[in-house]
């Protein structure tokens, strides 16, 4: 299980969300992403796709993000602390 490090949002459905690789060992989950204020920008479950690089419906700016990821292994076991990293959101240029 790994979280990537960078993400690319841009609809060519190619690293389009943010989320879990190889999670197939992962029963449920839960990532929180926070910009660099602090601001929760997106608080899911492993019923979603992933972020998706918005804010309340409007493209983030491409920048660094902090993500805290809590888990529950298929065999019950509940990993104790949180992985936490970050993540750079890019977007090509306009």
């Amino acid at each position: 299980i790994r979280m990537p490090s960078v993400f690319t949002p841009t609809g060519d459905g190619i690293n389009d969300y943010l989320h879990p690789v190889n999670a197939e060992a992962i029963d449920e989950y839960r990532i929180r992403v926070y910009n660099r204020w602090g601001i929760l920008m997106y608080d899911g479950t492993h019923e979603e796709e992933g972020w998706d690089g918005t804010y309340e419906g409007i493209e983030c700016p491409v920048g660094m993000y902090y993500w805290v990821f809590d888990f529950v292994f298929t065999k019950g076991i509940v990993k104790g602390s949180p992985w936490t990293g970050t993540i750079l959101l890019l977007r090509e240029p306009q």
